[in-house]
């Protein structure tokens, strides 16, 4: 490759980088702000209680299997749904585009299977219902037929 074309590279993934570090979260940027109003499920069996700071691990894809050795599905909402910017302020501490950025990097980057998405609370209560390892942030109240996948932070 010439060297113009080299530097061209090497540039590109200088910026790609920079924008990855931009937007990750623990790049100093916002900071995630709580779960007031909203429930954590998980389908994780033994598993009753998170601390905040494991539910954001495993809701960013910084663990990648539960203690019992299953695989964590991250469930997010949707580009399209309303609930999307309310998780990414709130448990993500990013804007919607953020959290779109912050997911694209560590997929491309090999580091985590893309998130399940869904539109509405309750196709994401279904999905975690019936998946094994999978994980997401809904509001709450969740229906009485999701309390037993209702994990309590602390």
């Amino acid at each position: 490759m010439p060297a113009i074309g080299r530097r061209m590279v090497s540039r590109g993934w200088a910026l790609l980088a920079f924008a990855v570090l931009a937007v990750s979260p623990r790049s100093g940027g916002a900071q995630a702000r709580g779960f007031e109003g909203l429930a954590v499920l998980a389908n994780a069996p033994g598993i009753e209680t998170l601390s905040r700071v494991e539910v954001i691990q495993l809701m960013r894809g910084e663990r990648a299997l539960w203690g019992g050795g299953i695989a964590v599905t991250v469930v997010l909402p949707s580009a399209r749904s309303p609930l999307i910017e309310r998780v990414a302020r709130d448990v993500f501490g990013l804007s919607k585009t953020g959290l779109q950025r912050y997911w694209l990097s560590l997929v491309f980057q090999g580091r985590a299977t893309p998130p399940a998405q869904f539109e509405s609370a309750e196709e994401m209560v279904a999905f975690v219902r019936r998946t094994p390892g999978a994980i997401a942030v809904v509001p709450a109240p969740v229906p009485e037929a999701a309390q037993s996948l209702v994990i309590r932070v602390r």
